[in-house]
């Protein structure tokens, strides 16, 4: 496997060295997981760069992510934003997408919540199935847009059955809750399974709750804590929280108060409430 990667990084470099965007994005990705080449963020920041100024949205959406997070770069949220919409402008879907979450979370731009509705109805509106799943957390929550759970629970389940993890994670907490559509505890835990199969931290969380709470399966902390380790490492901050806690007291796992703090911290910093209160509540 190795020696394959370090093939695909001869062949994008002479790529990216003859002008291809796509070459020089996808050699960027390298760079950044450390897959044949030593890891280096700021040389795959550089990569983005040039990618971006050479029309790929890939590489203006990738720096503006590593802007955002400020890895390999100083971070710029508005520099972010600029990159996200430059994508968009060009006609990258996912780089609407990321538009809209900028506009709805305000990274870089004044909130506004209907230009993130008109963003994700475009997106959705063209195929994607993030992009439907997304817009149907706005009808969901009534964020710039009329609250309608209803139109939530159709655009989450055309999403999940177009492929999207994030969709079928929504659907079947909505399955869990039994508020919007009838309770069916075992339907929201195949959903959450599909969800979690496809790399959702949504889904892998949701897994992990059931079965801590015995819901749709048999309750197993041990399973339960497996479940938060894997939507911890997909990048759900909720994932990290529940792992976390389940550290500091010592359910399904072996109490470890240090690795408690390390994984509430993280939860933290990537923005989750839960985290920060628990993180205050633990400390000496």
């Amino acid at each position: 496997m190795a020696r394959d990667f370090k093939a695909a990084v001869e062949l994008l470099q002479k790529a990216c060295a003859a002008g291809s965007a796509r070459g020089c994005a996808q050699l960027g990705d390298l760079y950044v997981r450390g897959d044949g080449v030593t890891k280096d963020p700021k040389r795959a920041a550089e990569l983005y760069e040039t990618a971006c100024n050479g029309g790929s949205g890939s590489g203006c959406i990738a720096l503006g992510g590593q802007h955002e997070r400020g890895e390999g770069v100083a971070q710029d949220k508005h520099r972010a934003f600029d990159l996200y919409k430059k994508a968009c402008d060009e006609g990258s879907t996912r780089g609407c997408e990321e538009l809209a979450v900028a506009y709805l979370n305000g990274l870089g731009v004044i909130k506004d919540p209907h230009k993130s509705f008109e963003l994700y109805k475009k997106s959705c509106d063209g195929g994607s199935a993030r992009g439907c799943a997304l817009l149907g957390e706005l009808f969901s929550g009534g964020n710039g847009v009329k609250k309608d759970k209803k139109q939530a629970k159709d655009l989450f389940q055309r999403a999940c059955e177009a492929g999207s993890g994030h969709g079928c994670a929504d659907l079947a907490a909505m399955y869990a809750k039994g508020k919007v559509i009838p309770r069916d505890l075992k339907r929201a835990v195949e959903l959450y399974q599909r969800a979690c199969d496809k790399g959702s931290g949504k889904g892998c969380e949701g897994l992990g709750l059931m079965a801590a709470r015995g819901e749709g399966m048999p309750k197993d902390l041990k399973r339960a804590a497996q479940f938060y380790e894997k939507a911890c490492e997909a990048g759900s901050g909720r994932g990290c929280s529940s792992l976390g806690e389940a550290y500091a007291m010592g359910r399904g796992v072996s109490k470890d108060a240090v690795k408690a703090k390390e994984l509430l911290k993280k939860a933290c910093d990537d923005g989750n409430t839960r985290g920060c209160a628990t993180l205050k509540a633990h400390k000496p």
